[in-house]
């Protein structure tokens, strides 16, 4: 879904109710004919012809250079559609990759539980360095 959702972005999405409207150009979760949880973007809502139902026709951004055109390319009910993309953070996703990482847990896991257990020795320093600069 690049450009809107880039590789380490944390997505936001709020859920689909009856208060909630999907337009054209919206990215949504939904899942798709074997339950996956799939992310697309709504090119086009259109009335079933059939049924009355609401369909979405969705497609993914871009497509690499190799890829079978329109290979994404698909459509879904109204009922399976139960998020809409309201916002991005691409800072948050960068910290929560890094607390993956050995240094990350190390950095969010064991620093600050040493400084839990040491708190009272390290402000007892830091007091005695603030009493030594009056």
């Amino acid at each position: 879904m690049e450009p809107t959702i880039q590789f380490n972005d944390i997505a936001f999405f709020e859920k689909i109710d009856q208060y909630v409207q999907v337009n054209v150009d919206d990215v949504i979760l939904y899942k798709d004919a074997v339950g996956e949880v799939q992310v697309r973007r709504v090119n086009e809502i259109a009335p079933d012809e059939e049924t009355g139902e609401t369909v979405y026709e969705l497609d993914i951004d871009h497509y690499p250079t190799d890829a079978i055109p329109d290979v994404m390319k698909t459509s879904t009910t109204k009922d399976t559609v139960y998020g809409r993309l309201v916002g991005v953070n691409r800072n948050l996703g960068a910290v929560v990759l890094f607390a993956n990482t050995v240094v990350g847990r190390m950095l969010f896991l064991i620093v600050p539980t040493i400084l839990i257990f040491y708190s009272s020795q390290i402000r007892r320093f830091f007091d005695r360095l603030g009493r030594g600069n009056r």
